[in-house]
């Protein structure tokens, strides 16, 4: 399967990590105060330093809305957005528009007016100016660091694109970047304790399990911290680290023997995905979301489970209820294991690298064996993507209620103080062509409301086929730019998030024991061939 970039997927969505060159910027232009050429001060040469980086930042922040965004957007009008967003900063701070010349003031003195710049660096270039030029006006702006003033700048153009567009400073960054790759730890999870933090699980192969720790085992120290009474998200932040930088540990084994310090190195650690269990025929694989390691592990799991059961597995369940998705290639992937040919998905946006299709190749991990999906409102962004396109195959039953519909994919640009401005940058189809976009996915058997497995299976086998295929069909066609067509979709099995108890379970094992009963499951809303 051909691919080319690396699709990735953070917070309850997923991001394609695109990398290109930017040209590097020269300034020629700015105009400093009492700036001499033959005598630069270290306050002036830091001020150039600063304005080289705010320029750099802004440059690339509007080029990349200019070339790569979904959408195409209107420069000027983003660009006076990311100047009133320093009112946040200084509330002072008014801006006019006068036919061709924009002017900003402090209170009731004019920083700048000058005519407004067409281009995304002259526009750079005039809001680095007006930084400049109004700090001697503004203690606000002065005082302020430059992350501040950048969270500000860019937090305002992002709420004019979409909700999945934003800005990331160095240090989230830092942390998304570490979401996506893995992190640096040492392959234990612990609970909090009196003394500190007592180890309840070592993982295989994992430097904790080299140097011999085990369950029941009590951290009193990391580093040069005591730990009694830390939470355990801050005692888990001292333990996770940078990759192969190694971590202190001081650690009672047993009452009767004085603690004994560790130096152990971190080694990437990938989070847990899937997780599998068997049910009288039927195996049940739960995705909780989408990471570099989770088409492996699925494919792990379902030779284990197929090597353990044999003859008698009858059918699997995926379940990827709650699951806000993750990286794309990694749904895409996922989509395959089960698929001989076919559609996957589309992408499409306005940059030539948006516009992609992934096709399914040939091999099916279980054989054909009867596939179901569970799914929610919470199923989102990938999981969507693997939902859809194993419904649209004709290769599985979807149960459950609407997904989320998060349909869009984000680019993860990296910024020259090495954060990230994440902008959504293409639309995805699903294989029959529809938009994930709002409406999300429809199931092929809609549980909501109702919690007899029995009843709901015989009652779609008798009467609401019909009633499916014709929402599917409606669902497939319809504009989710429409708000008629919109309010009328999201009425079709709505999601009820207060209900805990459900029984989609039990009704994709009774459908994927019924032979009869999948056969018409999934054809109701297979894609005719070719279309």
């Amino acid at each position: 399967m051909k691919r080319l970039f690396n699709l990735e997927c953070p917070t309850g969505g997923f991001t394609a990590v695109l990398t290109h060159v930017r040209v590097s910027v020269l300034i020629t232009s700015l105009t400093f105060a009492g700036l001499s050429t033959s005598c630069v001060s270290h306050n002036q040469q830091y001020s150039a330093s600063t304005a080289n980086l705010r320029l750099k930042m802004l440059t690339a922040v509007l080029n990349d809305i200019d070339h790569v965004y979904l959408h195409d957007r209107n420069i000027s009008h983003l660009s006076i957005a990311a100047i009133e967003g320093l009112k946040q900063i200084e509330p002072g701070l008014s801006i006019t528009q006068y036919d061709k010349t924009i002017t900003a003031k402090i209170s009731t003195v004019t920083i700048i007016s000058d005519e407004m710049p067409s281009t995304p660096s002259g526009w750079a270039d005039f809001i680095v100016q007006f930084l400049n030029r109004a700090e001697p006006f503004s203690y606000a702006l002065e005082k302020a660091s430059d992350e501040q003033l950048f969270s500000a700048i860019f937090n305002s153009i992002t709420l004019k694109l979409d909700r999945h567009s934003r800005y990331a400073s160095a240090k989230q960054a830092a942390k998304n970047r570490i979401k996506r790759r893995g992190f640096g730890g040492i392959g234990i999870e612990v609970k909090p304790n009196v003394r500190g933090a007592r180890i309840v699980k070592t993982h295989k192969q994992s430097p904790a399990a080299e140097a011999g720790l085990k369950a029941g085992d009590v951290i009193i120290s990391i580093g040069n911290n005591e730990i009694s009474g830390m939470s355990l998200d801050k005692i888990r932040r001292l333990i996770e680290g940078p990759i192969n930088v190694p971590v202190s540990l001081r650690i009672y084994k047993n009452e009767n023997t004085p603690a004994k310090r560790y130096l152990l190195d971190r080694t990437r650690i990938i989070r847990k995905t899937v997780y599998a269990t068997y049910n009288q025929g039927i195996g049940v694989f739960r995705i909780s979301r989408f990471n570099k390691d989770t088409t492996s592990s699925l494919k792990r799991e379902i030779k284990k489970a197929r090597r353990n059961y044999g003859k008698k597995m009858q059918g699997v369940v995926i379940d990827i209820r709650d699951n806000p998705g993750g990286l794309l290639d990694q749904a895409v992937d996922v989509a395959d294991l089960f698929l001989n040919k076919g559609p996957i998905i589309a992408t499409r946006g306005r940059h030539k690298n948006s516009i992609q299709k992934f096709k399914a190749t040939p091999g099916d991990i279980i054989a054909g064996l009867p596939l179901a999906i569970l799914m929610n409102g919470a199923t989102a962004s990938a999981a969507e993507i693997l939902a859809a396109a194993l419904q649209d195959n004709g290769r599985a039953v979807l149960v459950g209620s609407s997904s989320f519909g998060k349909g869009t994919v984000q680019t993860v640009l990296r910024l020259p103080n090495d954060g990230e401005i994440i902008l959504t940058w293409a639309r995805i189809e699903a294989p029959s062509g529809y938009a994930l976009q709002t409406l999300g996915v429809l199931p092929t058997i809609c549980t909501v409301g109702r919690l007899n497995a029995s009843a709901i299976v015989n009652q779609f086998q008798k009467v609401e086929f019909k009633r499916s295929r014709k929402q599917l069909r409606l669902r497939r066609n319809a504009d989710f730019k429409n708000a008629k067509q919109r309010d009328h979709i999201k009425k079709f099995c709505r999601w009820q998030p207060d209900i805990n108890v459900t029984p989609d379970r039990l009704v994709a094992e009774l459908i994927l024991k019924g032979q009869g009963r999948y056969a018409q499951a999934t054809n109701l809303a297979r894609i005719p061939p070719g279309s």
